[in-house]
């Protein structure tokens, strides 16, 4: 192990690798990223041996990567691995992307439209429906 020069309180480690004291809190809740140890008082420390794992989970968040996914890529995935779980999330990126496309044109269509009174009478609002996603 190293040596307690290497050692950084959660703060510090946080500001260095980009990430937010709860979120290292809840990557050691879900063993994603772990402190190095603990002091005897019971606070985390990491080690600068730790930031590239950090800030690899810094940034697939940052796109929105799920948490298995980010799990799949420090555990050492192989290029093809990696690549394939790259192509996945564009995928589901481009779903969510295509979601909210509907939903501006399902915006702009009821904004278009004539102030209805009264504004619960369903009737002036059908044609609009078919381009609404109800969830």
């Amino acid at each position: 192990m190293s040596d307690h020069r290497d050692r950084l309180q959660i703060g510090a480690f946080a500001e260095l690798v980009g990430l937010s004291i709860p979120q290292l809190r809840r990557y050691d809740r879900l063993s994603l990223l772990a402190p190095a140890g603990r002091s005897s008082a019971g606070y985390r420390y990491y080690t600068t041996g730790q930031t590239g794992a950090a800030r690899i989970i810094a940034l697939l968040r940052s796109v929105d990567m799920p948490i298995a996914d980010v799990r799949r890529v420090l555990q050492g995935a192989d290029d093809a691995e990696r690549q394939q779980i790259l192509i996945d999330h564009r995928a589901r990126l481009e779903a969510r992307l295509n979601e909210v496309r509907c939903l501006l044109e399902a915006v702009d269509a009821i904004s278009q439209e004539p102030t209805v009174n009264p504004p619960t009478d369903l009737s002036t609002w059908l044609h609009v429906m078919p381009r609404v996603p109800v969830s």
